[in-house]
């Protein structure tokens, strides 16, 4: 092999040295351009990540990456058919030193004495990982790439690659994954961006199948999260049974008052933890308005989950070890354990059958979180149907209460989707959208609660199962949530129609019927009576919020004074037009700015030019009669010769 920059003819060894010096002066070279910041932007982008995501200065990233030989295995990722993906830690990582002896101290004869152990320290350190060989306890900052059959470009790499952070030290890791599929790829997914290509943007296969996937995905890992952080109650740090090596034993213990006692003691702190965790299902769950059917659904998994792992940690050597000994003793404590385990095994049957019956509707609810209103609508009648199975078929979940507060959830959902529709995911305000538009949305969310309520008499209604309870609960707390909503949109609908109607009549200055300072006047009244209700700073969407109930009526209030005073000034204006030939075409001025305006003795006004047309009328006939009696002079007649030049038929004006 030749390699540039090796005289022929040397040995191997001495080829050897020389390939190894050039490839060290490459390194050098390497991290002279890298510290310098003269590197291909690929590698940028690469050191730049691990500042973000470590918060180290670039120094001290170029430290670690040249200390840790990382520079090949990066550049790797960005060759064909190489390496597919990185994994930085960034973490506590242990390190052996050496207590250092003075130098004052001789070295002992051997088998006088012991070296000191060695000191181990935890030091920081990011590096290199495959994700098996290390436990990740700190941050972790990935890249991947999922086409490796071409080189990575420099130009537009962004594309190829995908990245992102997971910090271990603020959440857990389950969490960290869950949050950046729920909030990254989730989002993107449903969420493209409008410049990307039509058959990525609109492929239905993701909107049908690839999302309501992911969400069931980040849901049990939710659920996985909480049942793993859940302590063993059982576990109180005591090996009271661990020398026990057979069954007598167990009786001489029974003997010994001081143990029995002991042990009672033990069992009944555990039955006071196990009632903390079954009271739950006796208490009704305070909801919030943000409580949507999959917190339903994750919270019946989880409780699953939880009373599987309680009884798992039932099976524990120590603690049947220690209730069998109070059950050969006779003791009192034992009937109370055996309510409890009765207790036990209720509950977990509970939470199994209503986490399957609440699962089925998982499928149903997909469609409350990832379309809008308008979609939403083809999917409520198979929600309710399965709600109204849950109803009937359930052993444990068909309450009254629990439907109830089921279907408020569901209310909740369709509400805060509503909400994320109208302000483009909270990304806008409705008054900084077209106003055509904002009002449109405002019209679909009506009409999906107009929907959700006929839906659900028709489910009500229909023929089901014999011998099965009415399904019903109480429509105003599970619709009156929506309705209130609704009530609020149907406001900030007014108001809009009001603000149009406004803008549309000074366009066309009220129809020509107010001019100059009169026009200056009431324009600026209204800009100011509309930028008061415009600009307040709380959501106009919180149905719960009453600041805006009185500024929508005092902007009511300020809009009829400024009706009325619009009204009285063109009253005054164009009060003697009426008695003139311009009345008839002021009427129709007045007929359509009265649609709006309040404009008062509107019909006085038909009067005045009715009896004035009349009076004109009657004026006409008068001077027809009186020509027709007195006839006029012939056209040709000459008042010289005192007669007709020629004679023709006598002719009228």
């Amino acid at each position: 092999m030749f390699v540039h920059g090796i005289k022929p003819g040397s040995s191997e060894e001495e080829e050897e040295e020389d390939v190894m010096d050039i490839l060290q002066k490459r390194r050098e070279e390497c991290e002279r351009k890298a510290r310098r910041g003269e590197m291909d932007p690929r590698l940028e982008f690469t050191f730049q990540l691990l500042i973000d995501g470590t918060g180290l200065p670039r120094h001290a990233i170029m430290d670690h990456v040249f200390e840790g030989n990382m520079l090949d295995d990066i550049n790797q990722l960005f060759l064909p058919h190489m390496r597919n993906k990185l994994l930085w830690y960034y973490q506590d990582v242990e390190e052996v030193e050496a207590r250092p002896q003075p130098e004052s101290t001789k070295p002992r004869q051997q088998g006088q004495g012991k070296q000191p152990p060695p000191q181990i320290t935890l030091k920081k350190k990011l590096f290199l990982s495959d994700g098996w060989d290390v436990k990740f306890t700190g941050v972790c900052i990935y890249m991947f790439r999922i086409n490796v059959s071409k080189q990575l470009p420099e130009e537009g790499f962004h594309k190829d690659l995908f990245c992102g952070i997971l910090n271990a030290e603020q959440v857990g890791l389950v969490t960290a994954i869950e949050r950046v599929m729920e909030h990254v790829y989730m989002n993107a997914l449903a969420h493209p961006s409008t410049d990307g290509d039509e058959d990525e943007t609109k492929f239905p296969i993701v909107k049908n199948q690839l999302l309501p996937g992911l969400r069931s995905f980040c849901s049990a890992l939710k659920v996985c999260e909480d049942v793993c952080n859940q302590v063993n109650l059982f576990d109180d740090g005591q090996a009271l049974m661990a020398n026990l090596q057979d069954h007598t034993e167990l009786k001489e213990m029974t003997k010994n008052l001081n143990t029995i006692t002991m042990l009672e003691d033990r069992v009944t702190e555990w039955i006071k933890k196990i009632m903390e965790i079954l009271s739950e299902s006796e208490q009704l769950r305070r909801e919030v308005d943000s409580s949507g059917p999959q917190d339903e659904l994750e919270y019946w998994k989880k409780r699953g989950a939880q009373f599987s792992q309680l009884v798992s940690y039932l099976q524990d050597h120590e603690v049947q070890l220690t209730l069998t000994c109070l059950q050969l003793a006779n003791s009192k404590v034992i009937k109370l354990w055996r309510d409890t385990d009765h207790k036990i095994t209720f509950c977990y049957n509970e939470a199994k059958d209503n986490a399957k019956f609440v699962q089925a509707m998982e499928k149903c609810c997909h469609s409350l979180y990832l379309d809008d209103p308008v979609k939403i609508k083809d999917s409520i009648l198979s929600l309710l149907q399965t709600v109204r199975l849950i109803h009937s078929v359930s052993q444990f979940y068909n309450t009254s209460e629990r439907i109830s507060s089921l279907m408020v959830k569901i209310t909740n959902q369709m509400i805060e989707t509503c909400k994320q529709y109208i302000t483009c995911r909270f990304k806008e305000t409705i008054w900084s959208q077209d106003r055509d538009l904002v009002r449109n949305k405002l019209m679909h969310c009506i009409n999906l609660n107009k929907t959700y309520r006929d839906t659900y008499i028709f489910v009500k209604n229909q023929p089901f199962l014999p011998n099965t309870e009415q399904f019903s609960f109480s429509e105003n707390y599970v619709f009156g949530k929506f309705d209130t909503f609704c009530k609020r949109l149907n406001k900030i609908i007014t108001m809009f129609d009001l603000m149009d109607d406004y803008n549309h009549l000074f366009e066309k200055r009220m129809e020509g019927l107010l001019l100059g300072e009169d026009l200056e006047e009431a324009m600026h009244a209204f800009e100011e009576a509309k930028k008061a209700v415009t600009t307040c700073q709380y959501d106009y969407l919180d149905y719960r919020n009453n600041d805006f109930d009185k500024d929508y009526q005092a902007f009511q209030d300020k809009t009829n004074a400024l009706r009325e005073s619009i009204g009285s000034t063109i009253e005054i204006n164009f009060s003697s037009v009426w008695e003139t030939p311009q009345g008839i075409k002021f009427l129709t001025r007045f007929e359509k700015v009265s649609q709006k305006i309040q404009i008062t003795k509107l019909n006085e006004k038909y009067s005045r030019v009715l009896k004035y047309s009349e009076k004109e009328v009657d004026k006409i006939m008068k001077m027809f009669k009186r020509q027709k009696e007195d006839p006029p002079l012939p056209r040709n007649y000459s008042p010289v010769a005192g007669k007709p030049t020629e004679p023709f038929p006598y002719q009228f004006d």
